[in-house]
């Protein structure tokens, strides 16, 4: 799949209320900029309004073609643009065995752990499981 031309996204550099929302989940500062995580406000809908948001860059070939957003008030997500591979597939050797988890966090948890190989689904886990 070539890289998909996409509007640049606004995004900011991440504050230390960001910092600390990752340390309070075992996450180091060190991990979170080797990954790139960006922050911005977004607009959540189960929010009903704007939130101070981290953001998880979705790259082919390198180059970010979406973001999946998540307020670190209140849990919520929106993206910008349709992720349509697993979230860190790039940093993954072709071969090797992957550990593949529900959320973004999740994988930089088990990355943090020393587990290298662990990606995420694009959408989380569903809701309600469908019948």
């Amino acid at each position: 799949m070539e890289a998909a031309v996409v509007a640049p996204v606004k995004t900011e550099g991440l504050e230390e209320k960001h910092y600390a929302f990752f340390n309070s989940r075992g996450i180091t500062r060190n991990t979170v900029d080797d990954y790139s995580i960006s922050a911005s406000t977004q607009w959540i809908r189960n929010i009903g309004s704007g939130a101070d948001c981290i953001g998880f860059a979705y790259r082919n070939n390198g180059v970010p073609y979406a973001y999946k957003w998540r307020a670190i008030k209140d849990k919520g997500f929106t993206c910008t643009n349709a992720p349509q591979h697993f979230y860190l597939h790039d940093r993954v050797s072709i071969g090797d065995d992957v550990v593949i988890c529900e959320g973004e966090i999740d994988a930089l948890s088990l990355r943090q752990a020393g587990i290298v190989n662990a990606i995420s689904v694009p959408n989380g886990a569903p809701m309600k499981v469908s019948e």
